[in-house]
């Protein structure tokens, strides 16, 4: 981080290089959708024949993948119309 006026956050690589997917798992390390899923893992009486865990499980895969698929770059263009709307010079 760098403080003061101008200051922000700078980025260790660049920004086409850091995946989104990414970003949410280190920044939500808590993706459990329903209490049954690790980190809260609480015991549920159906845990042996459940099929919403597993449906869920794979919902929670498929968006972690199709973030996967956007990079931090991506969201930054077009930088134009971006510039004007945040008012960036």
């Amino acid at each position: 981080t760098v403080r003061g006026r101008g200051g922000g956050l700078r980025l260790a690589m660049a920004a086409s290089e850091i995946r989104l997917g990414g970003v949410v798992r280190e920044t939500e390390p808590d993706m459990a959708l329903v209490p049954c899923f690790n980190p809260v893992d609480a015991p549920c009486a159906i845990r042996s024949c459940c099929v919403l865990r597993k449906a869920l499980q794979n919902a929670g895969d498929a968006f972690l993948a199709a973030l996967d698929g956007y990079s931090l770059g991506d969201l930054a263009r077009p930088r134009t119309p971006l510039r004007k709307l945040l008012a960036i010079a």
